[in-house]
Protein backbone atom coordinates (compact mmCIF):
# COMPACT_ATOMS: atom_id res chain seq x y z
CA UNK A 1 0.00 0.00 0.00
CA UNK A 2 1.61 3.62 -1.48
CA UNK A 3 1.17 6.32 1.57
CA UNK A 4 -1.05 8.15 -0.70
CA UNK A 5 -3.27 5.48 0.00
CA UNK A 6 -2.95 5.26 3.06
CA UNK A 7 -3.40 8.81 3.83
CA UNK A 8 -6.48 9.18 1.40
CA UNK A 9 -7.63 5.31 3.03
CA UNK A 10 -8.63 4.09 -0.77
CA UNK A 11 -6.97 2.73 -3.65
CA UNK A 12 -5.71 5.56 -6.00
CA UNK A 13 -5.89 5.93 -10.15
CA UNK A 14 -2.43 5.33 -11.65
CA UNK A 15 -1.18 4.72 -14.98
CA UNK A 16 1.20 2.61 -13.43
CA UNK A 17 1.08 -1.61 -13.40
CA UNK A 18 0.55 -2.91 -9.80
CA UNK A 19 -0.73 -6.08 -8.34
CA UNK A 20 -4.32 -6.06 -9.12
CA UNK A 21 -5.73 -7.62 -5.44
CA UNK A 22 -5.15 -5.17 -2.86
CA UNK A 23 -4.43 -6.23 0.74
CA UNK A 24 -7.02 -5.53 3.42
CA UNK A 25 -4.80 -3.37 6.19
CA UNK A 26 -6.21 -4.79 9.37
CA UNK A 27 -3.58 -2.92 11.11
CA UNK A 28 -4.39 0.56 9.97
CA UNK A 29 -7.72 0.03 10.87
CA UNK A 30 -7.21 -1.52 14.37
CA UNK A 31 -5.27 1.34 14.69
CA UNK A 32 -7.96 4.39 14.06
CA UNK A 33 -10.54 2.68 15.71
CA UNK A 34 -8.57 2.44 18.62
CA UNK A 35 -8.10 6.13 18.21
CA UNK A 36 -11.43 7.00 17.90
CA UNK A 37 -12.52 5.13 21.17
CA UNK A 38 -9.80 6.90 23.17
CA UNK A 39 -11.32 10.28 22.23
CA UNK A 40 -14.45 9.33 22.94
CA UNK A 41 -13.18 8.05 26.16
CA UNK A 42 -11.42 11.46 27.07
CA UNK A 43 -14.77 13.42 26.08
CA UNK A 44 -16.99 11.23 27.76
CA UNK A 45 -14.88 11.76 31.04
CA UNK A 46 -15.25 15.89 31.06
CA UNK A 47 -19.14 16.10 29.99
CA UNK A 48 -21.12 17.45 31.61
CA UNK A 49 -25.04 17.02 31.96
CA UNK A 50 -27.37 19.04 32.85
CA UNK A 51 -29.01 19.84 36.07
CA UNK A 52 -32.79 18.68 36.77
CA UNK A 53 -34.95 20.62 38.98
CA UNK A 54 -38.38 19.33 40.09
CA UNK A 55 -41.39 19.16 37.38
CA UNK A 56 -38.75 19.51 34.53
CA UNK A 57 -39.87 17.30 31.88
CA UNK A 58 -37.71 14.82 30.45
CA UNK A 59 -37.26 11.86 28.24
CA UNK A 60 -36.43 8.55 30.08
CA UNK A 61 -34.55 5.47 28.84
CA UNK A 62 -36.12 2.19 28.02
CA UNK A 63 -35.03 -0.66 25.60
CA UNK A 64 -32.55 1.32 23.62
CA UNK A 65 -34.94 4.34 22.81
CA UNK A 66 -35.72 7.79 24.63
CA UNK A 67 -39.78 7.71 23.46
CA UNK A 68 -40.70 7.42 27.02
CA UNK A 69 -41.74 10.97 28.27
CA UNK A 70 -41.81 11.84 32.21
CA UNK A 71 -41.72 14.62 34.58
CA UNK A 72 -38.98 14.61 37.58
CA UNK A 73 -40.56 14.47 40.72
CA UNK A 74 -37.71 14.66 42.98
CA UNK A 75 -33.53 14.14 43.59
CA UNK A 76 -32.99 10.84 45.18
CA UNK A 77 -29.07 11.28 45.12
CA UNK A 78 -27.03 14.68 44.98
CA UNK A 79 -26.80 15.39 41.25
CA UNK A 80 -27.26 11.20 40.00
CA UNK A 81 -30.47 9.96 40.45
CA UNK A 82 -34.22 11.23 39.73
CA UNK A 83 -37.74 9.57 40.42
CA UNK A 84 -39.56 10.17 37.09
CA UNK A 85 -42.85 10.36 36.82
CA UNK A 86 -44.49 8.88 33.20
CA UNK A 87 -47.51 10.21 31.08
CA UNK A 88 -49.28 7.02 32.33
CA UNK A 89 -48.65 7.19 35.90
CA UNK A 90 -45.47 4.99 36.37
CA UNK A 91 -43.31 6.04 38.80
CA UNK A 92 -39.36 5.05 38.09
CA UNK A 93 -36.24 5.53 39.88
CA UNK A 94 -33.39 6.76 37.18
CA UNK A 95 -29.97 7.76 37.30
CA UNK A 96 -28.84 10.89 35.48
CA UNK A 97 -28.00 8.97 32.38
CA UNK A 98 -30.90 7.39 31.80
CA UNK A 99 -32.86 10.76 31.50
CA UNK A 100 -32.43 13.52 29.18
CA UNK A 101 -34.11 17.20 29.33
CA UNK A 102 -37.24 17.30 26.69
CA UNK A 103 -35.34 20.47 25.36
CA UNK A 104 -38.85 21.31 23.03
CA UNK A 105 -41.00 22.06 26.26
CA UNK A 106 -40.29 25.34 27.74
CA UNK A 107 -36.67 25.59 26.92
CA UNK A 108 -36.47 29.37 28.18
CA UNK A 109 -38.07 27.79 31.67
CA UNK A 110 -35.56 25.75 32.00
CA UNK A 111 -32.98 27.77 31.13
CA UNK A 112 -33.89 30.23 33.94
CA UNK A 113 -33.81 27.69 36.55
CA UNK A 114 -30.03 26.26 35.82
CA UNK A 115 -29.08 29.78 35.45
CA UNK A 116 -30.70 30.75 39.37
CA UNK A 117 -29.59 26.68 40.61
CA UNK A 118 -26.10 28.07 39.28
CA UNK A 119 -26.30 31.40 40.99
CA UNK A 120 -27.25 29.52 43.88
CA UNK A 121 -24.18 27.13 44.08
CA UNK A 122 -21.98 30.29 43.11
CA UNK A 123 -23.03 31.97 46.24
CA UNK A 124 -22.87 29.21 48.72
CA UNK A 125 -19.27 28.12 47.46
CA UNK A 126 -18.00 31.80 47.84
CA UNK A 127 -19.43 32.16 51.09
CA UNK A 128 -17.81 29.13 51.98
CA UNK A 129 -14.47 29.59 50.46
CA UNK A 130 -14.06 33.33 52.73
Amino acid sequence: MAPAEMLMNRKLQTTLPSCSKQKANVKIKQKLKQLKYRQKFYYDRAAKLYPLVRDDVVRINSDENWSKKAIVMQEVAPRSSHTVKTDDGQIFRRNETGVTAAWSNGRAERQEKVAAIRRETYCMYSETKR
